[in-house]
């Protein structure tokens, strides 16, 4: 994703290409990514009558927002973790 996002801010060059320092660590950080998708997930659609009045997750609207959001960041993770897959569509 870092490369993506450096020539998204006009950085280019063939030093990109050579980015490659953490990619020896990418499966740890896809299941931490999953992990903490899970945990916001399981604390997104938890009932309502676990939070205490006054706070957040108790207002349904929030609620709502918070959902619509928890989609898009998954959307945007599945994007990302399946561009491997995708990109030869691309070339």
């Amino acid at each position: 994703m870092g490369p993506l996002v450096l020539l998204l801010v006009g950085a280019s060059g063939a030093w990109i290409a050579h980015l490659t320092a953490l990619e020896a660590w990418q499966p740890l950080f896809v299941a931490i990514a999953l992990a903490a998708l899970g945990v916001a997930g399981w604390r997104l659609w938890r009932p309502a009558g676990e939070c205490t009045a006054g706070q957040v997750c108790a207002a349904p609207r929030f609620r709502r927002a918070y959902r619509a959001l928890f989609v898009a960041v998954v959307l945007l993770l599945a994007l990302v973790l399946g561009l491997p897959w995708i990109a030869p569509w691309f070339y």
